[in-house]
């Protein structure tokens, strides 16, 4: 199913009675749903504040694919992880939609970042800001990252795939080490590596607001995270994007963004 409106960037016309705050010819960024009609939009997102003036560098599909996902980084390890400098953190799926995203705010913050992907997508995790990038299709994530530590193991594991994925995570963490999945998952876990670590698991539903958005802008106005769009739909081809979506090993590397007005589909690299 699409949900229309969860993150998007559109240009406020409508007349406001009290302008105060910005001019009506301003682009603006928003991750909440849309309300009732196209005026009504406008009025309600303005004047809750969670609204934020697309960044200049960023075009309005760039700035249109950040919003949810930048936000959902931001929680998952400023507010849950608490990821610090010199720290190390282990973000698993690096090149995808939030992973790529994961790889850059946890380089901007100093810390030593591991990456899984496959081996073609070894280069662009390094563009992205990986000091350390493990093929998993070739090699054990867990014996990859304690050869790395010298058996120290890191301090943040952030999944974004879930599974048996999530399950072994636990294996690859430094004492009081911290776990945080976006991924909720039926499969039973067992948390006997996790105790003996005294590691601590956060569940994160990103909760969005104007301060996230913020932050991210400004790690963009200092050329320290850009999204990438890996393809473009229209509207008409909403279905196409997810059959991409459930393609496994679909090549595809970061964002897909929906655009209203291109009438056929482009890919990046």
């Amino acid at each position: 199913m699409f949900l229309a409106g969860i993150y998007c960037r559109y240009k406020c016309i409508d007349k406001n009675p009290e302008p105060k705050f910005f001019h009506f010819t301003d682009n603006f960024n928003t991750a909440f749903r849309w309300t009732t009609g196209q005026h009504a939009t406008c009025w309600a997102h303005c004047v809750t504040g969670d609204w934020r003036k697309k960044p200049r560098s960023l075009s309005h599909l760039e700035a249109a694919s950040l919003t949810l996902v930048g936000g959902t980084v931001w929680e998952a390890l400023v507010v849950r992880a608490a990821l610090r400098v010199g720290e190390s953190i282990l973000i698993h799926g690096g090149v995808g939609g939030v992973g790529h995203v994961a790889i850059q705010v946890a380089k901007a913050m100093g810390a030593r970042v591991f990456t899984t992907v496959r081996e073609a997508n070894f280069e662009f995790a390094r563009t992205l800001g990986a000091d350390v990038v493990i093929d998993y299709e070739k090699e054990d994530y867990v014996d990859a990252i304690m050869r790395e530590t010298g058996g120290h193991g890191v301090d943040v594991v952030f999944d974004t795939i879930g599974g048996n994925t999530l399950s072994r995570s636990p294996d690859t963490l430094a004492q009081l080490g911290r776990i945080v999945t976006i991924v909720d998952t039926s499969l039973p876990q067992n948390l006997v590596q996790a105790w003996g670590k005294n590691a601590s698991y956060h569940f994160v539903f990103t909760r969005q607001n104007r301060g996230k958005l913020d932050e991210l802008s400004a790690l963009i106005e200092r050329g320290q995270l850009r999204p990438h769009i890996g393809a473009v739909y229209s509207l008409a081809d909403i279905p196409l994007a997810h059959a991409l979506l459930e393609t496994p090993n679909n090549g595809l590397r970061g964002k897909i963004a929906i655009a209203v007005e291109p009438s056929s589909h482009t890919e990046s690299a």
